[in-house]
């Protein structure tokens, strides 16, 4: 049409711009832990296991609770938020001491996660993971 301007290339330049600040932006890296817990009925007993590639829990009561420790980590030259999500058959039954973290570069932290097992529990092996989101912080 005589006259008319094309707008096509702008729109697409802009659409690219835009697309590579949310990328830049916005997408969290995401690392995972695998949970555990067996659930007993015994009070008077508990299991613990100490290796540290999960957050296992042991054995635990009906009714009682536990807890492990992880070390948040940014290794990175720029500063990060770090946010925890609860996952599986445990989901409810996690909670952290701390979560939404931002970590300046270099730094370390340590976040307690606590299971509580609910009174009415079958006896039985749970499982989950604790998703953690790491997302870049831009100054």
């Amino acid at each position: 049409m005589k006259g008319s301007i094309d707008l096509t290339l702008p729109l697409i330049i802009l659409v690219i711009i835009f697309a590579a600040l949310a990328l830049l932006a916005g997408w969290p890296s995401t690392n995972e832990l695998s949970a555990d817990v067996v659930v007993i009925a015994d009070s008077k007993l508990m299991g613990f296991n100490a290796d540290n590639d999960a957050l296992h829990f042991g054995a635990i009561p009906a009714g009682n609770s536990g807890t492990r420790d992880i070390v948040l980590k940014n290794e990175n030259s720029f500063a990060e938020k770090v946010k925890l999500v609860s996952a599986g058959e445990v989901r409810g039954w996690l909670a952290f001491s701390e979560n939404n973290i931002v970590l300046a570069p270099k730094e370390n932290k340590t976040v307690e996660v606590s299971l509580s097992v609910p009174a009415d529990a079958e006896l039985k092996q749970y499982s989950g993971r604790v998703r953690i989101l790491n997302y870049r912080i831009w100054l």
